[in-house]
Formats: structure tokens, sequence, C-alpha cells
């Protein structure tokens, strides 16, 4: 019974000194844990410096409290069989945010910002659109502090210069250079430096990341990059900034298996094609059978058997598998020249659907399809497994309203995902800076009709983002006269090509503004794969500027094949048509859509499940 007792003691001792910690850290600063989600507790308790004795003299009371409860509020129902009492307390170790001068403050802010990047440039983006003076207020109030506390900031300077004799000594006794760290006398100042810095400084932590520049005269807004910020004039401040969340299915890859059964035996690396059907377990074998092209001919192999084809794999493709009796399908990734990580499978899937296809698929590398043909496999055995989970994504949107024909709405639009194999520089973030480079020309050149600028999330899995804007704006899409897409931009060496999802004469039309700009460019007028198609789909004409280039989707996607020069050229091109648009007494563009462009977008979407 009493090593019993001994032994709840012990526990009741642990569980007294966890909640008196509690509740020290209880007393936390909220703002600290708001903007930067530090957790720290004011160890001054508002005299300004550091007080030791203060924190044990909290934590002894806290202590009392819970050793003692018969004592406190909790006298009637207690029950404490221990009779344990304080008999000391001590403050064996702590960290200030000050130590280092001030570095555990500015690193951990540092790592905030960097998980919350891409929020925290939204709201500076709409702390300058709405003219916000945030930082100068925390400057006012830090200069009231510093004032009201001048003596004690003269010692702390005292007490640095000390510990900095103290190193220096020791590192003359041990032979090493001692360099000092600047300490910031404001650690609010250089929080708030921190906040000015753009994304792409605070991600690379001020690395140089291209030495490319742009020159600023060659810009339709003549704006200055300076230090990444954006800052829009008074007058000009009234941009509609907004952000526009959607969810989606992705598919969740649990087993991927692939191996030829007969008349050799050999299992190949296989990534299981997303959206497709689960097998069971124990997988599927059938007969196997390559078909080249799905063509009336060669479908007519396909019942009964794991098909596999050159063509890209759509729902469309599905539907005509299935159709054709095939139990299952094999696709292909990479190329012949492929190495090392590359010459694995990488992952496809068939389309946005909130449920898994009607028959099983996987993907295996090109170089093993190749093997598997050559060597005439007559039957395989798969095994896909996958679940679909909820992802969400967002849209961010700046709206500047038309002057005197507001009803009227264009739409200058990218995307700024990438895949997961490409660092996305050429798609899109180079679409992305133009569309940025547009919005900075409208804020100082106010258009008649009003331009809705859109950088949409997830395009890469389906052109997602799109389409949950086109449904979150349904009843005023018949207010949209035409929207303009950016995909693929910036590379110096390649061709400039406008695909125009509408009627050939608006082709005719950007070729004469482009002759005017001295840009030569090319004309399509087909439907193009991009976000631009979610317009015509829904009957508004597009139009997407694409730049040839090279590295689409692939790890060769990086800033160092980017030009400022192609990014200027294209900018100017696209302000010039979006300038034209915007501002004519009548608008000069068809907005019929051909016939068979429309039954093309109709058959892609109605897929879409």
């Amino acid at each position: 019974m009493e090593s019993a007792r001994v032994q709840g003691a012990r526990t009741q001792t642990a569980n007294i000194a966890g909640m008196a910690t509690f509740s020290i850290l209880g007393e936390f600063e909220r703002p600290l844990l708001d903007e930067y989600e530090i957790f720290a507790v004011d160890g001054s308790y508002g005299s300004g410096s550091f007080k030791r004795e203060k924190v044990k003299s909290r934590l002894e009371h806290y202590l009392t409290i819970n050793t003692n409860p018969k004592d406190g509020v909790f006298s009637v129902w207690c029950f404490d069989p221990w009779n344990l009492s304080l008999a000391d307390t001590k403050l064996t170790g702590y960290a200030l945010l000050t130590d280092e001068f001030g570095e555990p403050f500015y690193q951990q802010a540092v790592r905030y910002m960097k998980a919350n990047a891409a929020s925290l440039a939204l709201d500076r983006l709409t702390e300058y659109s709405e003219n916000t003076s945030t930082i100068q207020k925390w400057e006012k109030e830090y200069e009231r502090r510093r004032k009201e506390n001048d003596g004690q900031l003269s010692g702390l300077e005292d007490k640095k210069q000390q510990k900095m004799e103290q190193l220096e000594s020791e590192a003359t006794e041990s032979g090493t250079e001692i360099v000092e760290v600047p300490r910031a006398e404001n650690p609010l100042k250089e929080i708030a430096k921190l906040r000015r810095k753009s994304t792409l400084e605070i991600v690379t932590g001020g690395k140089t990341v291209s030495k490319k520049k742009v020159q600023t005269g060659k810009l339709p807004s003549k704006h200055r990059p300076g230090n990444g910020t954006l800052k829009l004039k008074k007058e000009n401040s009234d941009a509609q900034i907004r952000t526009e969340k959607f969810s989606f299915f992705a598919p969740q890859i649990k087993r991927s298996f692939f191996e030829v059964t007969a008349p050799y035996h050999k299992v190949y690396e296989a990534c299981t094609f997303g959206f497709c059907a689960n097998t069971d377990e124990n997988g599927l074998e059938a007969d196997f059978v390559y078909l080249e092209n799905a063509d009336d001919i060669n479908m007519k192999q396909a019942n009964g058997k794991i098909v596999m084809l050159n063509n890209y794999m759509s729902r469309t493709m599905l539907e005509k598998l299935v159709k054709a009796g095939a139990l299952g399908f094999v696709s292909f990734s990479g190329t012949p020249i492929d190495t090392g990580k590359k010459r694995l499978p990488t992952s496809k899937n068939l389309g946005q659907s909130k449920t898994l296809a009607e028959i099983p698929g996987t993907c295996i590398h090109f170089v093993d399809a190749a093997e598997i043909v050559e060597k005439g496999a007559l039957r395989v055995r798969m095994i896909c497994e996958q679940t679909l989970v909820e992802k969400t994504s967002q849209n961010i949107c700046a709206r500047i309203e038309g002057s005197d024909k507001s009803d009227d709405i264009l739409t200058v639009t990218a995307h700024y995902d990438s895949v997961p194999q490409g660092p996305g520089a050429y798609d899109n973030m180079a679409g992305c800076a133009i569309v940025m480079e547009l919005f900075l020309y409208f804020c100082e050149h106010k258009p008649r009709r009003t331009i809705d600028f859109v950088f949409f999330g997830a395009e890469e899995k389906g052109l997602l983002g799109s389409r949950a804007y086109v449904k979150a704006h349904d009843s005023e899409l018949s207010h949209h006269l035409f929207n303009m897409n950016i995909d693929l931009a910036g590379q110096s060496l390649g061709g400039t090509v406008i695909g125009v999802t509408g009627d050939s004469s608006i082709c005719r039309q950007f070729e004469a503004l482009a002759e005017k700009c001295g840009i030569g460019m090319t004309t399509r007028s087909s439907v193009w794969s991009s976000d631009s198609n979610t317009f015509a789909w829904k009957r508004v004409p597009s139009m997407t500027l694409n730049r040839d280039g090279y590295g689409m989707h692939t790890e060769y996607d990086t800033i160092d094949l980017i030009s400022a020069w192609s990014l200027c050229r294209s900018a100017l091109l696209l302000c010039t048509i979006a300038n034209y648009l915007a501002n004519e007494e009548v608008f000069p563009l068809c907005r019929q859509i051909p016939q068979e462009f429309l039954a093309q977008l109709d058959a892609s979407f109605s897929t879409e499940k």
C-alpha cells in the first residue's frame, strides 16, 4: 500500500509541475502567436526587461495552488491522499527571443514566412491595395516603448559589449576568429523588412537565383521591380482582390504491380493510372495485346484482354476500350534515352472525377514497353490499388472595375501550379509574371471595361482552377466578352503563337495589332490545350498566348532558360490586345465560336464526371 502511495505521489508531482508550467505558458503573448506563430511569454511582465525572479515567483504561485488544492477553490471536492508540500523551486533553464541578438526571433519568423509564403504574398497584395499602414503602426509602438525603457536599453548594450569582450578573449586563446553578428536594436523593424521582401527572396534565403535584369522602360507599366513589393497609388488602389477556394479529388496510389507471365516471366516497375478501377488483392491476369492505334480494325482484338496503346489515354479513349470489351490497359511514359530516376514511369491520370473508372490501368516506362512488344508478351498480370482523397486549391483574383462600361467583363489569366517533375519557370511562372504586369499597367490606366486578373490553381490536374472559376461566376458569364490566357512564356528561342478558340476573323485582328507593335507572331484558330478551353466551353471566345520553348513538364523547366527580353515582348503584345479590347467604344471581336470547336469542347468536358 505504501509503495502504491509513493508511486502515486511521484506521478502527482510530475502532474503538478506540468500544470504549473502550462499555467505559465498560458500567459503567452497573443500578437506574436497571431502574426508569426511564435509561442512566447513576456518574461519582463510589462517592465521591459527579463525578470528571472518574477518568473520563478509565478511558477511558485501555480505550484502552490496545485500542490495544496484544499487551500484553493477546489477544496469542496478535492481528494488529496499524498499530503504534498512545496519545499523549493528552481528555474534551471530558459531561452529568450532576444538571445544571440534576436536570432531566435528572426529565424522563427523566417520559418513561418516560408511555410506561409503564398498566403503572405496575397496578404501583402491586399494590404497595399487598401493603402494600409500596419508597419508604420508597429514602428510607432516600438518607438514609444523604446523611449520608456531607454535606460534599460543602455544596460543591454553594456552587457552586449561585455559579452563580446569575453568572446574575443576566449577566441584569442583558442586561435578562433570572431565575427560579430549585428544586433537589431528594433526587432520589429527587422521583421517588417522581412515582410516587405518578395516571396522568392524569403524562400531562397536571399541567394541570387538569376543575374538577368529586366529593362524597366520596356515594360508596359514602366514600374520598377525594386525589392519585389507591389505598391499601388492611392487613386488606383480600388482593385478588388480576393481568393476563391475550390475542392477536387486526387488519386492516392497504394499498390502498383505489373508482370509478364507468358511466354517469359518478368516484373516491371509500374505506377497505377489515376482514377482507374482497382483490381482485387490478387490482381488481374489476362491475355495481352499491343494494338498500336485505337482504330476500328485494331479494337476488334481488345475483347477480354489487357491492351497497350500508343494513344493518349483520356476518358474518351477509356470509354472506347470499355465498349470494345477490354479488361484493362497499359500506358507508357519516358524516352529511350532515360537513365537513373528518369528510367521510372511517371504518374498519369484520366482527369477529374468523383469515382473510379470501369477498368484498371497502369503505366510503365517506354523502354519496358518496347521490350514487352519485342519479346512478344502474350499474358500479363497487374495489380492496381488507389483511393480518392478530397483536396483544396484556390484561385487568386484581382478585379479592376471599368470606368463607363463596367458591365462588360474581360479576363486575363494564367495558372500558377506546375507538375511534380517540373520547377515551372516556363510553365507557368512566366505567364503569371505577365498577368501581374498587365494588372500593374491597368492600375495606372483605368480601363473602360472591367478586367478580372486571375491566377488559377490546379490547372495541371485538368483545368480545375478555370473550371471552378466559371462555375463560381456562372451568373455573370453572359457579360464575359473574351478571355486572354497565357500559358508557356519567356524563353528566348522559340516562336510566339496565339491560339484563338473563336471566329477566324479574330486571328486577323490580332495579327494587325502585332504588326503595329512590330512583333512577329502566328495565329491559329483551334481548340487550345489550356485554361482558355474552359471559357470557350462556356461560349466565351478565348485565346492562349504561347511561346514555343523547351523543357515543359521536365526538370529543365528552370529560370535559367527564361529571357527578360522575351517576357517584355510578350507582355507588350498581350497588353496591346487587352488595351484594345478594354477601351474600344464598340467591342471589336466576333463573339461566335465555330460549331466544330463547340462540339470538340462539349465532348471533352462531358467525359469529366
